[in-house]
């Protein structure tokens, strides 16, 4: 394993709850295919994959680069923590139907920003319990 693959593994595995194995892996799932399919910086594939539970953020990504004419930061940030390409579609609604800037169009539409989510991908709200023994 090479020193950035070390270095992701831990900001990756750092930023989800104890107990979140699946997504852990989902996450470098992400993070890896980011690496092959995608231009994408190493710490923009961090950021775009940390949190994920599939690899919804990365369809998303590419979604946004063919159909947008977003930045790459700017992609990202719309695409963190998506499911699929919904907010591409939410963008490009939203700019078809209202005088915002691309800045302003990206916060209304990324989930990650929305509030309703931690910096983990999960729904804020969600509690953690710890099982009986």
């Amino acid at each position: 394993m090479t020193r950035p693959s070390i270095i992701v593994l831990t900001l990756l595995a750092v930023t989800l709850p104890l107990g979140a194995h699946a997504q852990q892996s989902d996450a470098l799932s992400c993070y890896e295919r980011a690496q092959e399919e995608t231009t994408l910086p190493i710490n923009d594939a961090v950021e775009l994959c940390t949190g994920a539970s599939s690899a919804g953020p990365l369809e998303c990504f590419v979604q946004a680069t063919e159909r947008t004419m977003l930045s790459q930061q700017q992609a990202v940030i719309l695409c963190r923590c998506a499911e699929d390409a919904s907010p591409v579609a939410c963008y490009e609604q939203a700019t078809a139907n209202a005088t915002l800037t691309n800045d302003q169009v990206v916060v209304l539409c990324a989930p990650s920003i929305q509030g309703t989510l931690y910096p983990s991908c999960e729904p804020a709200g969600q509690r953690y319990e710890v099982p009986a023994e």
